[in-house]
């Protein structure tokens, strides 16, 4: 406990010994100024402090207290940073995207762009490759006539581009026979289309290509059958073309699409569905009933 009596200018206090107790009197000066003197004089008479000592020079305190500046008001001009941020804020609300390449921009990542381009499937090609026209009729013709020399040239011709193709998927399949491969493709086109009446989409996808899949069967708004007859069996000619992944491990033979010669008969017209509007005699009869 120090006897001696300090006064600080910066926190303004005043120790006061009296007795066996310590008391700390806080100073406010307004507009005049204590003395030590002062202060001595009001320790030798043995009275209370706050009693000898006005209240407008000095205020008791048990602890020492501490000044917080005033906070800021919120209204103040807004410097040039701020408007930024409040106008880059209202972009962001309006398109998070921006939002999102900003700040993957900010952390280093770099943001894809959108693919345009269409999906491609390597499983299976986008076409028939030289496909195969079939002559018109029973495919005979005479020999002395231009047709028929003309069929005997194309015939020689595809006997060799055959046994060339042949000779390359022996290649990778060393069994391969033209007689097994037309009993097995039979198989697949019946078994393809036992799937596709019982709309057994898992067993289609092994048995045709994606080229093939999307053009089965087409069908109205109602689920009924478009094209063709679900009742009557028609006996049909068709050329169907099957494909397989030769260097792929897993390929198999599957149908990839059908030849449609240009003499061919035409497909059965469509028979579209509309909506008839009522008449108002029958609205009326309607009403009454």
């Amino acid at each position: 406990m120090h006897r001696e009596d300090s006064v600080s200018r910066e926190d303004q206090c005043i120790h006061l010994p009296d007795q066996c107790t310590c008391r700390r009197l806080h100073l406010v000066r307004k507009n005049k100024k204590m003395s030590l003197q002062s202060l001595k004089s009001a320790n030798r008479l043995k009275m209370r402090q706050v009693a000898c000592l006005t209240s407008s020079w000095i205020v008791p305190v048990r602890h020492r207290t501490r000044i917080n500046p005033p906070k800021a008001t919120k209204k103040g001009r807004l410097l040039l940073k701020d408007q930024k941020r409040l106008k880059l804020k209202e972009e962001y609300k309006q398109d998070p995207q921006k939002m999102l390449t900003e700040t993957l921009k900010k952390s280093g990542i770099k943001l894809c762009p959108p693919f345009t381009e269409r999906a491609v499937t390597i499983t299976c090609t986008g076409d028939i490759f030289e496909p195969y026209v079939p002559p018109e009729g029973d495919g005979k013709a005479m020999s002395l006539t231009p047709e028929g020399a003309k069929q005997r040239l194309e015939r020689a011709k595809n006997i060799g581009v055959t046994q060339l193709h042949q000779r390359k998927i022996r290649q990778f399949e060393p069994e391969f026979t033209a007689s097994e491969f037309a009993w097995k493709a039979q198989k697949i086109f019946i078994d393809a289309h036992n799937a596709l009446q019982d709309f057994d989409k898992n067993i289609l996808h092994r048995l045709v290509t994606e080229r093939a899949y999307p053009t089965l069967a087409i069908y109205d708004r109602f689920g009924r059958l478009m094209l063709g007859s679900e009742d009557i069996p028609k006996d049909v000619l068709e050329y169907v073309v099957f494909e397989k992944h030769l260097s792929g491990l897993y390929g198999s033979w599957r149908i990839h699409g059908k030849i449609v010669p240009a003499w061919a008969a035409s497909l059965e017209p469509i028979v579209k569905t509309v909506i008839i509007q009522a008449s108002e005699d029958t609205e009326l009869t309607m009403q009454d009933r």
